[in-house]
């Protein structure tokens, strides 16, 4: 007699899920602002929050949006003279993967390709993993992504008069494509045989 009641509630406990292919789009507000002005102003650091834990993710995105600003370095040549090059910034975003320790990272080189030119970017790059970088970060439901800018130069390489590279994010967005389940509608038995009287 107690057997059915405790099949009946383990049944209930235990309801059957389903996993449903979502791609969710995440704006991180908190990202935008002036990157590269400033090399002790340190990354720009945000949290997003997805609808639940995702049973499989499949890719991570990251779109930027915004406008670069070229500076001018100064080089020195092997003969002696001076020639002026294009200074730019390069933009990269990264996220921790907590429990082994390894990071997923995404490049992008935002004062455009070779010759670099001040103006408006808008590039998506998908998170790329290292060695052994897996989404178990995400697994809670939510991560933490910092994007950070470098205007680094090579020596014999000075910052000429201009100001150095800046580059202006207007927006940032997290695209994530995974599966998440969502409990199955529960029926009874006579509605299913009903259903194919």
């Amino acid at each position: 007699m107690r057997t059915i009641p405790l099949l009946l509630l383990l049944g209930l406990v235990a309801l059957p899920r389903i996993a449903v292919a979502v791609v969710i789009e995440i704006p991180l507000p908190e990202l935008a602002g002036t990157y590269g002005e400033d090399p002790r102003e340190g990354a720009h650091v945000a949290t997003f929050h997805l609808p639940g834990p995702p049973a499989v993710v499949h890719a991570v995105s990251v779109r930027v949006r915004g406008t670069a600003e070229v500076g001018v370095l100064m080089c020195l040549n092997d003969d002696g003279s001076v020639r002026s090059i294009p200074w730019r910034a390069y933009l990269w975003g990264e996220t921790v993967d907590t429990p082994v320790r390894d990071w997923w990272f995404v490049a992008f080189e935002a004062s455009g390709s070779e010759p670099p030119a001040t103006g408006a970017f808008d590039w998506t790059g998908i998170l790329q993993a290292g060695a052994s970088a897996t989404w178990a970060f995400l697994d809670d439901g939510a991560g933490t992504i910092e994007l950070s800018a470098e205007n680094a130069w090579d020596i014999p390489c000075w910052p000429g008069t201009t100001p150095p590279p800046r580059i202006l994010m207007e927006s940032v967005t997290v695209t994530v494509d995974a599966d998440f389940a969502v409990p199955a509608p529960v029926t009874s038995w006579g509605r299913i045989k009903a259903a194919y009287r």
